[in-house]
């Protein structure tokens, strides 16, 4: 049973809590847009955005480990990279 729960998951690629972040501001940015806040209350919008961002930018480094899988590809190493240039 373990395993096809982990299967189920693996669609969603990150923490379970990151993605409800993400479902809970999508609704409220779509009606910060919808009320055309970023047109009559500018500076209230803007600072809005950008401490939202930096926050939520903050908690994600903070909640995510070096070694989790973040991409469905692997990232290629530096020294691979560098190599592949020289090659070219």
């Amino acid at each position: 049973m373990k395993k096809q729960t982990e299967k189920k998951w693996q669609f969603f690629i990150g923490k379970p809590v990151h993605w409800l972040i993400i479902a809970f501001l999508v609704p409220l940015g779509f009606a910060a847009g919808q009320s055309v806040l970023h047109v009559t209350h500018f500076v209230i919008w803007a600072s809005l955005s950008f401490t939202t961002t930096s926050v939520l930018i903050i908690f994600l480094w903070l909640s995510s480990h070096e070694d989790e899988l973040l991409t469905r590809d692997p990232l290629p190493d530096e020294e691979d990279v560098k190599l592949r240039e020289y090659a070219d």
